[in-house]
């Protein structure tokens, strides 16, 4: 037989630098995020503390960057911690080159990114000193060419736990300036709001809780006034969900989030309290389960609690043959991946970008063949190209190949369809493949 050929001549997902004439981004309504296909979208999945990983980005290129491990847990959003300062000399320098490829990875598995700023967690109210670091980093223009490139996958999560502590350290006692400071955050976050809408970002913004994250009254009192305050009407709000309540608080709670008519999502789930003591953590996720409400869990590994890490937790050894490994999930992981209520496996829905394959964009003429695939394909690209990157993923959204070539080989491939991700200079196609 004479061998298929099967030709690209539009791209499929392709993104520039330039803004784009695409409006397909995840939405709101009412309670509910909607994904760029109009779909319901749930998140489920866990968080990635990649600026605190210092093998990253040195592991970019040789196999061991955790994407391809974390893509194995199923979620449908990660959420991806970074830093504009780290604050340690020491530590290898982030770019957004690498940032670029790990969102583009979680991508190319149709799993969208929680981008996050780290610098301000915890008790910060310096407003000042917040617009010049973090709202201007938003706002650079190399970080809104990243947001327009990547903006049907993503979402601006503005900066973990920022705002006012309720029992501030270092002493731990009743801070009486906390209804005050919670008004001023309140007016802080409008002005973010709209400073970040002014500068083009129009994907979804993520606001978390002041006091750790964890002060839902505060989400309850002033998520609609946020969302009333952004133009597009995108706002999410975002608890982290460390209460030490009983399994009917831990309920309560999810009852009365759920109930407001803008979205919450537990932005951070942990087995454990900040003291790393237990908590109800599997009565919090299955009542989430119960009322549609999404949740990542904190963190794949690199946490100080031990017992908070999803997999094996090695730093500083960068030829760990089992750090952040899908292979050596904890008990922790396996509750959040397996268990048949709420975990990962059975109850992450991954978004529909399918209607997103039509966008006009940056053309490349490419032939794949064979197509029924056979031992192996072959990528022929008819304009001169500089860089090329092919993933191939199955229908559960797990990668089963890369490649930095022309050729994939996959004769040991079982028979089934698969989904070939090939990035051309800076924009992805997606081709679908039958073995």
């Amino acid at each position: 037989m004479g061998k298929s050929t099967c030709m690209l001549l539009i791209s499929l997902l392709s993104f520039g630098s330039t803004f784009s004439q695409t409006t397909e981004l995840f939405e709101t309504s009412g309670n509910k995020i909607i994904d760029p296909c109009g779909n319901e979208f749930i998140m489920r999945g866990v968080n990635y503390s990649l600026a605190d990983d210092w093998n990253f980005p040195g592991n970019l290129n040789n196999g061991k960057e955790l994407s391809t491990q974390i893509i194995q847990a199923n979620p449908n959003t990660v959420r991806v911690q970074w830093y504009v300062d780290y604050g340690q000399p020491a530590r290898p320098q982030l770019t957004l080159t690498g940032l670029d490829s790990v969102i583009s990875r979680f991508a190319a598995a149709d799993i969208a990114t929680v981008l996050e700023i780290h610098d301000f967690t915890h008790i910060h109210t310096d407003t000042t000193l917040f617009n010049a670091q973090v709202v201007g980093w938003w706002t650079s223009q190399p970080v809104l060419e990243l947001i327009e490139k990547h903006q049907s996958h993503l979402f601006v999560n503005v900066a973990n736990e920022y705002g006012p502590a309720m029992y501030p350290a270092p002493n731990y006692t009743l801070n009486p300036n906390y209804a005050a400071e919670i008004t001023t955050w309140v007016t802080h976050y409008k002005n973010v709001i709209m400073r970040l809408r002014n500068a083009g970002i129009d994907v979804p913004i993520m606001i978390d809780a002041p006091n750790y994250g964890m002060d839902y009254q505060t989400v309850i009192n002033h998520a609609v006034a946020f969302n009333n305050h952004d133009p597009l009407n995108r706002i999410i709000m975002s608890c982290h969900a460390y209460w030490n309540e009983t399994a009917g608080g831990m309920e309560s709670i999810v009852n009365q989030l759920a109930g407001l008519t803008v979205p919450v999502v537990f932005g951070e789930v942990g087995n454990v309290d900040f003291s790393c003591n237990a908590i109800q953590m599997n009565s919090l996720l299955a009542k989430a389960q119960e009322r549609q409400m999404g949740w990542l869990a904190w963190t794949w590994n690199r946490d100080e609690c031990a017992v908070r890490n999803m997999t094996a937790n090695e730093p500083g050894n960068p030829a760990s043959a089992t750090d952040g490994q899908f292979s050596t999930l904890t008990a922790y992981g396996q509750t959040i991946v397996n268990n048949p209520t709420f975990g990962l496996t059975a109850h992450a829905q991954k978004a529909d970008f399918s209607c997103l394959l039509g966008l006009p964009a940056i053309e490349h003429t490419i032939a794949v063949y064979p197509n029924p695939v056979q031992d192996g394909i072959t990528i022929s690209i008819e304009q001169p190209f500089y860089n090329i990157e092919i993933t191939l993923v199955d229908v559960n959204g797990k990668i089963r190949k890369t490649h930095t070539g022309t050729y994939l080989e996959t004769s040991g491939l079982q028979q089934g369809i698969y989904f070939l991700h090939i990035s051309v200079d800076g924009s992805s196609y997606v081709l679908k493949l039958v073995k």
